[in-house]
């Protein structure tokens, strides 16, 4: 879990809406998330996501990498997504391919055997 940057006098776990929340630095903590390049999802409030994109557009970001990244009714199997309870603050879910690896070969070793059960 990772929290939204405020305006002055933020305080933490606080809701985040239009008045409160520091677009700028909660964008740039996000898109720097983004950019390294190993994040499976993100899970935010649908509300945060929107005054995010909005602020992103408002900087110049392409539109249809916006589309990729931000729920929307038409689409939901983007990078970040909603989920309830994260208006306070956001969750990140990182790809390891080390822990992708062991879980293929526990997934081999583990699953039953035709003909026969392990």
């Amino acid at each position: 879990d990772m929290g939204y940057f405020y305006l002055p006098p933020g305080k933490w776990y606080t809701k985040a809406n239009a008045e409160d929340l520091d677009r700028e630095l909660t964008w740039a903590l996000l898109k720097s998330l983004i950019a390294q390049g190993n994040l499976e999802y993100v899970f935010m409030d649908r509300s945060v996501q929107a005054l995010l994109k909005q602020y992103a557009l408002e900087q110049g970001e392409d539109p249809a990498w916006l589309a990729t990244l931000f729920e929307s009714p038409a689409k939901k199997d983007t990078l970040i997504r909603h989920a309830w309870g994260h208006i306070t603050h956001f969750h990140v879910r990182f790809l390891d391919p080390a822990a992708e690896r062991v879980g293929r070969t526990l997934d081999l070793r583990l699953k039953p055997r035709r003909g026969g059960s392990r």
